[in-house]
């Protein structure tokens, strides 16, 4: 375990499941009470609320998570195992360690952990969505983050003026770039949803019935 100057131990890693979209929170704490405050400041009013939490069955925080969800009174749904779309996350996770790996080799030391998930964190919300050159921030926030070499190389923006004119097509090109990523993310899901259903019916042969055949199923309990 290692503890930043702050007393930080850990982090609470929030994750879109459409836009990919991550946030990550440092915490001293890890009883719901605390994670909900928490959850409440830096994602449902950073961002919005969202309609339901997924939380992963394996994880030693399920009850933690069932109880913050109970405490905000927002819906939660338990990851099923095996489910595809708890993979995601762990891929940020992967991500995570190598970025930390590195960080920690460089310095010699693990005591900046959380300032390296926040790098890491901006690093992976500019990038695109899975199968799409739509940027991740764009997607979730109307707008894609740039680095600061990015910045320092691109040419100045132009100042508004006392008619706010550059004020007022901001939110027309924002708004215009939103709708156009929505539709790729809708378009999006529906491929992987199709995607996971082909793979997951590839070995398997289509039984034939007729009238008066028994049939066994089985069915997992939720």
């Amino acid at each position: 375990m290692v503890t930043d100057k702050d007393d930080n131990k850990s982090y609470l890693l929030n994750f879109c499941d459409i836009t990919q979209f991550m946030v990550a929170t440092p915490t001293f704490n890890t009883t719901a009470t605390y994670l909900a405050t928490q959850f409440m400041e830096h994602v449902v009013l950073t961002f919005g609320m969202c309609a339901v939490v997924v939380i992963n069955d394996g994880s030693p925080f399920k009850s933690t998570f069932k109880e913050l969800c109970n405490i905000l009174r927002i819906k939660y749904w338990v990851l099923a195992h095996a489910n595809h779309k708890g993979l995601i996350i762990e891929r940020f996770h992967r991500f995570l360690n190598k970025v930390e790996t590195i960080a920690g080799t460089d310095r010699g030391t693990h005591n900046g952990f959380i300032r390296t998930a926040k790098t890491a964190q901006f690093a992976w919300n500019s990038a695109p969505i899975d199968g799409t050159d739509i940027v991740r921030s764009l997607a979730a926030v109307g707008r894609a983050f740039r680095f600061p070499l990015d910045a320092e190389l691109s040419p100045s923006p132009t100042l508004n003026d006392e008619s706010n004119s550059h004020l007022y097509q901001y939110p027309r090109d924002v708004s215009n770039e939103s709708q156009f990523a929505l539709s790729i993310v809708q378009i999006l899901v529906e491929e992987r949803r199709q995607s996971h259903q082909d793979r997951h019916n590839k070995n398997k042969t289509q039984p034939s019935f007729k009238v008066g055949d028994i049939v066994k199923a089985h069915v997992q309990v939720q």
